[in-house]
C-alpha cells in the first residue's frame, strides 16, 4: 500500500492552478461542458489528493492496471472512475486483474 503524503502547499497551488487553467480553456472552446479526465499516469498520489481535495475533480484515468490498482488502495475516491475511465484497451490479464478488486466497477 502506498503511504500517503500530501502535496506542499506550494506544489497543490500549482497543480490546483493547472487545472483551472485547463477547464477554463476547455469551457472556452466548447460551452458544454466535457468531461475533463485527469490521466494520473506517473503521478504521485500526492498530486492526485490536490487535485481532488483542493481543485475539487472528480474524473480521474489511469494508463496502466498495476498503477490503478496500486493507488486504488490508498486513495478510494479514485478506483471507480479510472476504471471505468481507463485509458489503455484491456487485456485479458489486466481485465482479471481488475475482477480480483471486487470494488472496481467495469
Amino acid at each position: 500500500m502506498l503511504a500517503i503524503t500530501k502535496a506542499t502547499p506550494e506544489r497543490a497551488a500549482r497543480i490546483v492552478e493547472s487545472l483551472s487553467n485547463v477547464k477554463s480553456r476547455i469551457h472556452s472552446a466548447d460551452h458544454r461542458a466535457p468531461i475533463l479526465v485527469a490521466v494520473s499516469k506517473y503521478q504521485p498520489v500526492s498530486d492526485i489528493l490536490a487535485c481532488y481535495e483542493i481543485g475539487g475533480h472528480l474524473d480521474f484515468g489511469e494508463n496502466y492496471v498495476q498503477e490503478l490498482v496500486e493507488k486504488a488502495a490508498t486513495v478510494r475516491f479514485l478506483i471507480v472512475d479510472a476504471a471505468r475511465s481507463f485509458t489503455e484497451t484491456l487485456s485479458a490479464t489486466n481485465r482479471h486483474t481488475l475482477a480480483l478488486h471486487r470494488h472496481f466497477a467495469i
